[in-house]
């Protein structure tokens, strides 16, 4: 084989180790990133049911206040109508007045109970999610230090690769290197192909007759016409 396909085929090899080293260092802190987001939105959820929780309690007590007004206001009405002297009409008006505070009283009673139906269902709801929330943290607390080791392990390989990627590029002129790195940036899988019965297995193209025989008898780049990748003959 080609000296410079050689040494390029062996930079290629660990260029491609570089990439995928790479990939898993970015897409680690990424997908940490989606899990805090996540919790985020479990802990939004969580936050506005407790405000709707407190919300209505306050509405509760409000009501509650009103409640004791009314039946404040039954009793005074009951001490008016046992009073001495009461006339019959008045002691009708007051027994009138009473039916529609104990009305009010029944309906804000009812209001009441509706409202704290609701709030136990979503306490019952808030602590579900509570859990959820506190569950996802821990776990979140756990991928966090994994992630954390793994990516001083990722780091020191990359530096190792780093090392003998610089070691792979000496006496390879600097012209084809820039070449070289072009075409795997441009293609991100390889900038070599090999070619197969004629076929090269970058594009599977075939190539021309002359093409071929350009690749078994000359030492400069051959470049696929199709997809400009740096061609090199099977074994």
């Amino acid at each position: 084989m080609n000296p410079l396909i050689d040494g390029l085929l062996k930079l290629q090899a660990i260029d491609r180790k570089l990439i995928r080293v790479k990939n898993r260092i970015e897409r680690n802190p990424k997908a940490l990133a989606a899990a805090r987001a996540e919790i985020e939105r479990r802990q939004a959820v969580l936050d506005a049911q407790l405000a709707d929780i407190k919300s209505k309690e306050v509405v509760m007590g409000v009501k509650e206040s009103e409640l004791k007004e009314h039946e404040s206001r039954i009793e005074k009405l009951k001490q008016q109508q046992y009073s001495r002297g009461i006339k019959n009409k008045e002691f009708q008006a007051l027994s009138h007045e009473i039916q529609g505070e104990k009305a009010n009283s029944s309906f804000i009673q009812d209001e009441i109970l509706k409202e704290m139906e609701q709030v136990e269902g979503q306490k019952a709801e808030a602590d579900e999610l509570q859990n959820d929330v506190t569950a996802a943290q821990e776990k979140f607390k756990e991928e966090e230090a994994k992630v954390e080791s793994e990516l001083v392990d990722l780091r020191e390989q990359l530096g190792g690769l780093q090392e003998r990627r610089d070691a792979a590029a000496v006496g390879i002129d600097g012209e084809i290197i820039s070449r070289y790195e072009r075409i795997m940036h441009a293609k991100e899988d390889a900038a070599l192909s090999e070619v197969v019965n004629t076929v090269c297995q970058g594009c599977y193209m075939s190539l021309t007759p002359q093409m071929i025989l350009n690749l078994r008898s000359s030492s400069e780049l051959v470049m696929c016409p199709t997809c400009s990748r740096m061609l090199y003959l099977a074994s």
